[in-house]
């Protein structure tokens, strides 16, 4: 996944009886977003080889 601009880099909402699961996002760069991320109701989450704003991290499991 690949976003250069823009007010959100991933934006990912879920609900309060049904919240966002089992997401994975791998091989993303995110460049030049004013929030990089904005997740709501997303439960464990898991980033591999992710890039935001330059600013990059392997893994976070």
């Amino acid at each position: 996944m690949q976003s250069n601009g823009g007010k959100y880099g991933l934006w990912v909402r879920g609900y309060e009886r049904s919240p966002v699961t089992n997401l994975t996002i791998r091989h993303s760069n995110f460049q030049h977003v004013a929030t990089p991320l904005l997740m709501e109701k997303v439960k464990d989450p898991v980033f591999e080889e992710r890039c935001i704003n330059g600013s990059c991290m392997n893994t976070n499991r």
